[in-house]
């Protein structure tokens, strides 16, 4: 069976793409050729994607039979050139989008829904096992496996089986070292199933929140309009009493609203701190939204390294916190493994 099988299409700024996960290829492809793979893919034969699109059999066939050999070949070619892992190699992070749906509507999201304008819903447990073994066989070690969307815990039960896979191939011998597991959520959605996996696995969990509760309900609103402070407040009171206060950070996307409303970087690491009880995370400005975008990013760097400096030793700052981090790795001349404690 030919790897084209295995292949993912999706689109990306209007760019349709094709690619093969065995060999990390890409083609970029035109929106003819992007829809007939698709349709192949689907189970449709050459008679009937030659009707479909208007092409004769022959060019049909022409056209999948080059894509499969492209695929196959750099397969075998990545398979010549890294025949097995190296003895060191290692990979600090693999981001493991799990869920392209969301159960809120967040102004700014980059995402459009966690869709990413894809079609893409929940990935399967197969297609989740199959990426974990797909990395496993090229490095020998990931330090970090971090769970993304959407919203990952719309599909906690494959977030549990790729947890499970990790362990039971440690305990096998087949993996010689436990990758630390992490999850971005929107902290909407927990429950005693939920709760356990976190426990069992020590799963690290980084929370969205923007600030205080009247910024943070005009900005990450459910699908209705309704804001998620309550909820997520409460929910992170629950993580609090069932988890080590170091596995939770939090994440702020800072905008325009926020600089309109007077609210600056230093009242959030303020407020994260003494307020919801959170002593790690970070503060990022809006990315892929003009509407909620800052004037300057520059100026938004500025003004959170100064509050940095200005809170050394008041216990606001964390030293922990992502720019501290930075910054003593730039002093030190030493490379960044990552930024946030989840990954």
């Amino acid at each position: 069976m030919s790897a084209l099988n295995n292949i993912h299409l999706f689109k990306c700024y209007n760019v349709n793409v094709i690619f093969c996960p065995e060999s990390y290829s890409i083609i970029k492809t035109n929106e003819l050729t992007y829809k007939l793979i698709a349709d192949y893919l689907k189970g449709f034969n050459i008679k009937e994607l030659s009707n479909k699109y208007s092409i004769n059999s022959y060019d049909t066939n022409l056209l999948i039979d080059k894509i499969k050999i492209f695929i196959d070949n750099s397969i075998n070619k990545y398979d010549e050139i890294y025949p097995e892992k190296l003895e060191n190699s290692y990979l600090t992070k693999l981001v493991l989008n799990i869920s392209g749906v969301c159960n809120l509507r967040c102004l700014y999201c980059y995402a459009n829904g966690g869709s990413y304008s894809n079609n893409s819903g929940l990935m399967s447990k197969e297609k989740a096992i199959q990426a974990l073994k797909a990395f496993y066989r090229h490095y020998k070690y990931i330090k970090t496996i971090l769970f993304f969307g959407g919203e990952p815990f719309l599909n906690a039960g494959v977030l549990k089986e790729c947890c499970d896979f990790i362990y039971r191939s440690f305990e096998n011998r087949e993996i010689n070292k436990m990758p630390e597991f992490a999850v971005v959520t929107n902290c909407t959605i927990l429950n005693d199933e939920i709760i356990d996996l976190i426990k069992r696995y020590n799963v690290r969990i980084c929370v969205s929140i923007d600030g205080f509760e009247n910024i943070h309900n005009k900005l990450r609103v459910y699908k209705n309009g309704k804001g998620t402070y309550s909820t997520v407040i409460n929910n992170i009171k629950i993580l609090k009493d069932n988890i080590p206060n170091e596995l939770i950070s939090n994440k702020v996307t800072y905008t325009n609203i926020h600089k309109t409303l007077g609210i600056s970087i230093r009242d959030i690491m303020s407020f994260m701190k003494y307020d919801v009880g959170i002593s790690q995370g970070t503060i990022v400005p809006v990315a892929f939204n003009k509407i909620f975008s800052l004037d300057s990013d520059i100026e938004f760097y500025r003004e959170y390294i100064d509050a940095i400096f200005q809170d050394f030793g008041t216990g606001i700052l964390n030293l922990e916190d992502p720019i501290v981090y930075l910054i003593d790795c730039l002093s030190k001349r030493i490379s960044c493994e990552y930024i946030l404690p989840n990954g």
